[in-house]
């Protein structure tokens, strides 16, 4: 408590507030609950104890305290940290809850600042620093000698590494299966004790969807688990699932388990996939006309008149053509058309609008603008859009911003396009190729896939003459200061400044 009661001059607090935080420590009591009746009362000699709501909050001051004195030897340069970059700033401590990260220079005189600083800590804050559980980390460009004398100096033991912090891994390298198989065990360790119990479909279910499934939630908060590692886990839950015969061994599964976990999804029994969610379209919709059933074949088969034949065949015509319009609009191919580049523009069909976009840097000024242009199935210009872009990279990446740029500004304005144009190949690739790229350019094909959802539109590649409207507007859009818009049936503000 005389931590706090000491403050220092440059922060002006009243005195009146430091005397209230003071009663709320030192008048501290606990009383017990003992069948329902509230009894004694003790006076902690430390004041409030862990679990108060006040207890975080003076937590803080006394770490902001500490703080303070690595930073006090940093500004005088006696201590100094380290840099992840060439310009970046020294990190000399990083603090998590209770424990706390120094770093400093492989040097007697920086570890003896160190232990200096926490001798302050201790003799102002009643606080122990325990070094028992403490322990030093070293580069591997540290000797061992001077490891072994600094170690000695500050009578803390020498760790090789951090295997684990907080229960998760702190190094990752490419073999992260291993890395990651304490919860294999974990998760076996528990099952393996339930096995000699007698548990109910109910009993199993509620065990494994709120003890084992929980299992491995922090660590995939926090990292991407291995694939095989989530499949292992739950083969493991399918066994016990199913349970055990006699011979204690696994009983035999009636059907393989990627079938059955449709099934399970569709009625939500007993419990979900770690990873993989099934895609939606796994279930077609229902025909309650029934002429997809046994009867119309039995009285085929028995010579009875039909009179759904003709419904058959109509249903069938449905089937087809609704599945010659999603190959056409809707779903694109696994690679593009190779069929031949358009060199003039040529309009949508009737009742439909074409997005044109392109994107262009100034040979004078090195500015970018984006271009965009809707237009109808007579030709006439329904909205434009000529945006400047303060920034720069590739081309491709340009051109994939324009577009993304130009599609939200569809979205927001609830414009309904069919039909996309680019003359950027690169695009086009992107979108139907399914390799994953975590570039900048990956992300940016990311995101106008999601944009593209919200339309029936789909993206095509066209010369730069069959573009040369978007082409315009996006060189006139690098000369501008912001954005500008047109809205309506071939503005003439818009020819004139496309001439201009």
């Amino acid at each position: 408590m005389a931590f706090y009661s000491c403050h220092s001059p440059e922060i002006p607090i009243p005195p009146r507030f430091i005397q209230l935080i003071l009663a709320c420590i030192s008048t501290a009591s606990v009383q017990f609950n003992l069948n329902d009746k509230v009894v004694g009362s003790v006076m902690p000699s430390r004041g409030i104890l862990q679990g108060d709501p006040l207890s975080p909050y003076l937590f803080l001051l006394c770490a902001e305290g500490f703080s303070s004195l690595l930073h006090l030897k940093e500004r005088r340069q006696a201590l100094s940290g380290f840099k992840v970059a060439r310009r970046a700033p020294d990190i000399s401590h990083l603090l998590f809850a209770d424990d706390s990260f120094l770093f400093c220079q492989p040097s007697i005189s920086s570890c003896n600042i160190i232990k200096d600083i926490l001798d302050v800590y201790e003799r102002a804050t009643g606080q122990k620093v325990n070094f028992q559980k403490s322990s030093l980390y070293f580069s591997p460009n540290v000797e061992l000698r001077d490891q072994t004398l600094i170690s000695d100096f500050m009578r803390i033991p020498v760790r090789s590494s951090f295997e684990k912090y907080l229960g998760l891994p702190q190094h990752i390298g490419q073999t992260k299966k291993q890395l990651f198989h304490y919860l294999h065990d974990k998760v076996w360790g528990h099952l393996h004790n339930w096995k000699n119990k007698v548990f109910s479909k109910g009993g199993k279910e509620t065990l494994l969807k709120s003890v084992i499934q929980a299992i491995p939630m922090y660590s995939m908060a926090c990292f991407r688990l291995p694939v095989a590692t989530c499949h292992s886990l739950e083969s493991i839950m399918a066994n016990f699932w199913w349970g055990v015969n006699d011979n204690n061994r696994p009983k035999t599964h009636w059907q393989s388990w990627n079938k059955l976990y449709r099934v399970t999804i569709l009625v939500s029994l007993p419990f979900p996939h770690l990873i993989s969610p099934p895609p939606p379209h796994l279930c077609l919709g229902g025909n309650t006309s029934g002429i997809l059933t046994s009867p119309p074949r039995n009285k085929a088969l028995k010579g009875q008149p039909n009179d759904q034949a003709h419904a058959i065949l109509n249903l069938a015509q449905s089937f087809l053509t609704d599945y010659h319009s999603s190959m056409t609009t809707s779903a694109p191919s696994d690679r593009p058309s190779h069929s031949p580049t358009p060199s003039s523009w040529s309009p949508p069909p009737p009742g439909l609008l074409k997005l044109n976009v392109d994107a262009s840097v100034s040979k004078v000024n090195g500015k970018v603008g984006f271009g965009g242009i809707i237009r109808n199935s007579e030709g006439l210009v329904v909205a434009a859009l000529a945006h400047p872009y303060n920034g720069g990279g590739a081309v491709a990446t340009l051109e994939a911003k324009a577009l993304l740029t130009l599609l939200r500004w569809c979205i927001y304005e609830h414009f309904l396009i069919h039909e996309v144009e680019t003359d950027c190949k690169a695009i086009t690739y992107a979108l139907y190729y399914r390799k994953e790229d975590i570039s900048v350019f990956g992300d940016l094909i990311r995101q106008i896939k999601n944009s593209l959802s919200h339309f029936p539109a789909r993206l095509s590649h066209v010369n730069r003459e069959a573009n040369s409207l978007a082409d315009k507007l996006a060189y006139r859009a690098s000369g501008l200061d912001e954005v500008a818009i047109w809205i309506g049936d071939d503005p003439c503000d818009l020819i004139e400044f496309l001439s201009s």
